[in-house]
């Protein structure tokens, strides 16, 4: 039995050529990198390098955007960054 989320992403893919849309998961996944890299070097009071900690947060946006890209499945990131909050 599925439940009402996962109901309601299981058909939703990705169209073809949206590459706005690409951008915007980005930026969303690029601030919430950024958001736990910040709060692993607060927390190691500044133990690691705040320019390495960026360079993590961006390498793994980029690979985690294109991850949820390629593999063309819809949840509840992709409705905010469609403005459906």
């Amino acid at each position: 039995m599925k439940t009402h989320k996962q109901a309601k992403y299981a058909n939703k893919t990705y169209k073809d050529g949206n590459i706005k849309h690409f951008f915007k998961m980005f930026f969303i996944t690029l601030a919430v990198a950024i958001g736990i890299m910040s709060w692993i070097d607060y927390t190691s009071y500044e133990v690691f390098n705040p320019l390495w900690m960026g360079m993590i947060a961006f390498c793994l946006a980029l690979l985690l955007t294109f991850i949820r890209w390629y593999s063309r499945k819809r949840n509840r990131l992709d409705d905010i960054a469609e403005g459906d909050l």
